[in-house]
């Protein structure tokens, strides 16, 4: 997997989505459904604003934007973030990819 998203990466000119698609390795642990289901959700064109996510949601939204800023990323909000992030639709089915393979399912999303 390791060399298939390098070889994505030496095609791709944007340097912030090449970071992004750098800590996708960080998000093969996802091994569980309910966690795959919702960082699907949260990297969806239409996915809510963290605000209006239920308590769970939250720390999953959380959980996301830190394992791809650990250093938070220059945000200022999560929502800033994962706006950000959403603006990368290729890395963003990345992750829906990468997820759903942790724990053998694919994504609804």
């Amino acid at each position: 997997m390791e060399t298939v998203l390098r070889g994505k990466l030496e095609q791709l000119s944007d340097a912030e989505e090449k970071k992004l698609l750098g800590r996708m390795a960080a998000l093969i642990h996802v091994d569980d459904p309910e966690r795959a289901a919702a960082y699907s959700m949260l990297v969806a064109a239409d996915a809510p604003r963290y605000a209006e996510l239920g308590m769970r949601e939250q720390a999953f939204a959380r959980m996301l934007f830190y394992t791809l800023w650990d250093d938070g990323g220059g945000f200022r909000t999560y929502d800033g973030g994962l706006g950000h992030l959403r603006g990368y639709q290729f890395a963003c089915r990345e992750i829906r990819q990468v997820v759903g393979r942790g724990w053998g399912g694919e994504s609804q999303y």
